[in-house]
């Protein structure tokens, strides 16, 4: 739990610092700490009611959160890729080119 707990705060420190995803990551952060929290009290506790249900359903929700806001944005992809190495080119400039 230590180790889940420092996640989500680096997570939320990013979002309060205003990192554009940070949110995401904060929500992602929360409910994996959430999802720890209700295995270990089905586990140790005592039985929840459709532990499964709560228990997955956090725990995917969590990891979809954390690797949507880890995910490279689509324009960064191409936007670093210089217009003339995506034109192709003809054969004549690959025997020149040696």
């Amino acid at each position: 739990m230590l180790c889940l707990g420092a996640m989500a705060a680096q997570a939320a420190v990013l979002w309060r610092q205003g990192e554009p995803r940070g949110c995401v990551l904060a929500v992602g952060g929360a409910l994996f700490m959430l999802s720890d929290a209700l295995l270990a009290t089905n586990k140790f506790a005592g039985p929840l009611p459709l532990a499964s249900l709560w228990v997955l359903s956090s725990y995917w929700a969590a990891q979809w959160c954390i690797a949507t806001g880890l995910a490279p944005k689509a324009a960064s992809l191409t936007s670093s890729a210089s217009p003339a190495s995506s034109t192709p080119q003809s054969p004549s400039a690959w025997r020149g080119s040696r």
